[in-house]
């Protein structure tokens, strides 16, 4: 019986020995919790952080990294470590509450939810080591290093190589760890750009942005930077971007402590002799053209394409020094936004033409490498903005006139550009690829660049940029868009008669009690609408002249649209 009983007295301790050392010694540990948490509210298993496995002792696993209290999301200073892709056996403290992280603390795995935690009042956030020890069971921060600012934080944009791939983003790093002050060194397209925090990997939550929409980047001059983030307790995200407007070697530099960024350049950039080859290129070979905007890393073929396939090459006549852009995976000549590699690979298989034609556009950028491509067939093109007859409707923007023979990618405009003081962007206006906003627009290269000093047009995915009337300069425009070519150019007639203010002056818009009154003595309106402050639209009348509309007290707006489609836009009062 005594035999028994000890043989009962060994099986229990052994279980319990295997169970402990079950438990002590994981393969993997993670971190997880608030400081780590992308998310909001909830704390998600993607976003654990794994810990270094010690190459000698299995036991023990470190953390070195920042961490600090969240701005939004659920328990915001609380950590624990998991032991796989699984919420359950994680490490926690040994303690009935949540415990500071600090010291070295007694863990358990048992099924107190109990996590160790930053103070909310951030006096925790810094640079940590943490060694936790799967045999003695403990949590030990064997460094802390108070700093409220990221070991490294990233740039993302359209005048970066990486473009706004923010899960591939372009690094900055701290020359003295600390001294919260990064930089990055490279070469820059123009365009837009912006800063991330390292909680902005594979989101767009957490960045540090300009203080103004589209802000103009001035060389050698610091500019204020602004920590931003969705979705936090009180806080309005304002998603502002600095932009630059050339091609250069620059470096950037971002100093935190301040809030300040600065852009250096460190020298000019030249334009590469690349070529197209391949089976689908008659004659076999041509070379590569340099756009009109950042024409050293902007290249181009607009012409025909036959069946076959092509890639790029940086010799005109092929040898062993020849070098091969090609796409990162197999594509068809009509893509956009592809990867491309350079190899020199001669046998490395380029982009396929299914779709033979006598007009494709192909652009490269060398500096991204990024393709697109596609079969040209630009049919209609249509203006619309404040200092236009239509306003912003592009329901009823107004159609270009398309030319002919050698022209036949020319599209002009001829009319007013009034600038209209009672609108929103009243003295701005775009063009439109279709009489609705998505998916082709035109733009230019620059916010507010002046119609008469303006150059190039672009199509811009991420900025809405538009031309603006100089107040000086209102009255009758031709305008010409090669959209091929994609050139602009404008010509400002100050002798010719504005159809616009002599409409205007010859209709009256006024109120009684209860009544708004129109009086023209033009021919009739196509349209009056009248609306609300919150934009609803509360009376409408079609192909009138003179008309009464009784309505409610308050303050309205008064849209007239002629049957040319220009427009008057009058606020009133109604008592």
């Amino acid at each position: 019986m005594k035999i028994l009983y000890f043989k009962r007295a060994l099986l229990t301790l052994f279980a319990i020995v295997s169970l402990t050392s079950l438990y002590a010694q994981p393969d993997h540990v993670y971190l997880i919790g608030g400081p780590v948490n992308k998310h909001n509210p909830n704390w998600l298993l993607e976003d654990k952080i794994e810990l270094t496995k010690d190459e000698v002792n299995p036991a023990i696993f470190y953390f070195k990294g920042y961490l600090s209290y969240n701005w939004r999301g659920d328990e915001r200073g609380n950590i624990k470590f998991l032991i796989s892709d699984s919420w359950t056996d994680a490490f926690h403290p040994d303690n009935d509450v949540n415990e500071l992280l600090s010291g070295t603390t007694s863990m358990s795995q048992d099924s107190r939810d109990t996590k160790w935690f930053i103070p909310d009042d951030r006096s925790g956030d810094g640079y940590y080591e943490l060694t936790l020890n799967t045999d003695l069971m403990t949590l030990t921060v064997d460094v802390f290093r108070a700093d409220p600012n990221p070991e490294e934080i990233y740039i993302v944009g359209e005048s970066m190589p990486c473009g706004w791939d923010n899960n591939n983003p372009e690094v900055m790093v701290r020359e003295d760890p600390e001294v919260a002050i990064y930089k990055w060194s490279g070469v820059m397209n123009s365009g837009d750009f912006k800063f991330l925090h390292p909680l902005s990997i594979g989101n767009w939550d957490f960045g540090y942005t300009a203080s103004t929409p589209n802000e103009q980047v001035t060389i050698d001059v610091a500019q204020d930077v602004i920590f931003e983030v969705r979705g936090a307790d009180g806080i309005t995200f304002n998603d502002y971007k600095f932009y630059k407007n050339e091609v250069a070697e620059c470096t950037i530099t971002v100093d935190l402590v301040s809030k300040t960024m600065i852009v250096t350049k460190n020298g000019e950039t030249s334009a590469l002799d690349l070529w197209i080859t391949g089976t689908a290129i008659p004659g076999g070979i041509a070379k590569l053209v340099s756009d009109n905007i950042d024409p050293n890393t902007n290249y181009h073929y607009y012409g025909e394409l036959l069946t076959g396939e092509f890639k790029f090459c940086t010799t005109e006549n092929i040898d062993e020094t020849t070098q091969y852009y090609v796409p990162v995976s197999s594509s068809d000549a009509i893509s956009e936004n592809i990867s491309v590699n350079l190899t020199s690979d001669a046998n490395v298989v380029g982009w396929s033409v299914t779709q033979p034609n006598e007009m494709y556009k192909i652009k490269f950028n060398s500096l991204s490498k990024n393709y697109n491509g596609n079969i040209f067939n630009i049919d209609n093109v249509y203006i619309v903005g404040g200092a236009t007859a239509v306003g912003w409707d592009a329901g009823n923007a107004i159609e270009l006139t398309r030319g002919t023979g050698n022209e036949t990618y020319v599209f002009t405009f001829e009319g007013n550009l009034i600038i209209n003081t009672e609108i929103a962007d009243g003295d701005k206006f775009k063009f439109l690829l279709q009489r609705d906003w998505n998916p082709y627009s035109l733009h230019p290269q620059f916010e507010n660049e002046l119609i008469t000093e303006a150059q190039y047009i672009t199509e811009k995915h991420s900025v809405d940029f538009k031309w603006a009337v100089d107040e000086n300069k209102q009255g009758h425009y031709t305008i010409k868009l090669d959209v091929l070519e994609e050139t602009i150019e404008a010509i400002y007639d100050p002798n010719h008669t504005s159809s616009i203010t002599k409409k205007e002056g010859q209709t009256k818009v006024y109120s009684t009690k209860g009544k708004i009154i129109i009086k023209s003595t033009a021919e009739k309106c196509k349209s009056i609408e009248v609306y609300d402050l919150s934009g609803a639209r509360v009376c409408q009348k079609l192909s009138v002249k003179n008309t009464e509309m009784e309505i409610t007290k308050g303050i309205y707006i008064v849209k007239i649209t002629y049957n040319d489609h220009s427009t008057k836009i009058k606020k009133v009062s109604v008592q």
